[in-house]
């Protein structure tokens, strides 16, 4: 019931008027004008069934007005709530004397005396009207700018499921040209000296690019899928670079790898650049590893080479790049709760800081 305090619609902005709010009013009003506690509930129920006659009329003979000027197109969207608040005070000096026959119906069947209605009633009754509502406008109006604001952040929310569709895309596509053609020269390169090896290249590749497709339908999978990917990609690499290329992963046994979520082609782009950029340049080639492991509630996964180091390769053009990619998916998917750091001494490590997620 936690809306008949906050209520977020028109419909539940009336219902939290009329059974919350008015009769707090009405409470207010017989405390300030009848002076004592004395038959205080009598005359309670007397003014609130004054003031609830005067706002049910108020809300009907509004309604009906609204439908009739905007069927005339006499209402600009622009004003529309102001002219239901002018609109609604207009009518109150109108709703007044029914809701004083009402009042004098209860006081009847309450035993109570009625005096003749005089200005002095009226202008209770129409200083009553006023804060009634106005509250209601106030609440109706807090009520539509949280429902816009809703909708902005599903807009918002929208925009940035498209950002990240794009940007999975945009990795799929950028990673599809080079490493075919790379794995296309291994593969011919093999072809004739180790048979053997150049279908496994191919059924590694088979699966790397089956796993990339149907990945990127999704923006998140689960860290076995993107562990697979990685494998995948490696063992392409493999063979391109022979006994230069190593590779380790260790996955922390207390995690479910199956279970926990990941953003999808997180790592594959860190790894390229470990292997492009730390292990290619490097004579004696060296080792790439995946690690992860759960620090409390987060999930905290490193990709590390032993290679040059961060920028000492010839060639580092697409480095910065996925690595602001990167950043920026973690920003969309976790709203600040991830984190990307990098060191980069005798080789570099990324250290990525994410929520545990269940996939």
């Amino acid at each position: 019931m936690h809306w008949l305090i906050r209520p977020r619609t028109p419909a539940q902005a009336i219902v939290s008027l009329f059974f919350l709010y008015d009769p707090l009013l009405a409470a207010a009003f017989t405390l300030t004008f009848h002076g004592t506690t004395s038959g205080f509930f009598r005359q309670w129920l007397v003014t609130l069934t004054i003031s609830d006659a005067a706002m049910v009329q108020a809300v009907v003979l509004g309604s009906a007005l609204e439908y009739l000027l905007r069927k005339h197109n006499a209402l600009n969207a622009a004003w529309t709530r102001r002219h239901r608040l002018l609109i609604s005070l207009c009518l109150l000096p109108a709703v007044l004397p029914l809701s004083f026959r009402a009042g004098q119906l209860v006081a009847t069947l309450l035993g109570r005396s009625w005096k003749v209605v005089d200005w002095q009633d009226y202008r209770v009754g129409i200083a009553f009207g006023v804060m009634i509502t106005a509250l209601f406008f106030y609440r109706s109006a807090r009520a539509d700018s949280r429902e816009r604001e809703l909708a902005a952040d599903a807009k918002i929310r929208a925009l940035e499921n498209a950002q990240l569709k794009a940007q999975v895309s945009a990795l799929t596509a950028e990673m599809n040209p080079h490493l075919l053609f790379n794995a296309l020269n291994t593969v011919a390169a093999l072809v004739h000296d180790d048979p053997n090896r150049a279908e496994d290249v191919i059924v590694e590749l088979s699966t790397l690019y089956r796993g990339v497709l149907h990945s990127s339908r999704a923006t998140e999978h689960s860290l076995r899928s993107e562990v697979n990917l990685c494998e995948a990609y490696l063992h392409v690499e493999q063979a391109r670079f022979g006994e230069r290329l190593k590779t380790r992963i260790d996955l922390d046994p207390t995690i479910d790898a199956n279970a926990v979520s990941v953003p999808v082609l997180l790592l594959q782009p860190l790894i390229e650049n470990a292997v492009k950029h730390g292990i290619s340049p490097r004579a004696s080639g060296g080792t790439v590893t995946i690690r992860a492991a759960r620090v409390q509630d987060m999930l905290n996964i490193t990709v590390s080479d032993d290679g040059v180091g961060l920028g000492n390769a010839p060639h580092t053009d697409g480095t910065g790049k996925a690595l602001d990619n990167v950043r920026e998916r973690l920003r969309l998917l976790y709203d600040g709760r991830a984190s990307l750091h990098i060191a980069s001494n005798m080789g570099t490590t990324i250290t990525i800081m994410l929520p545990m997620r269940t996939a």
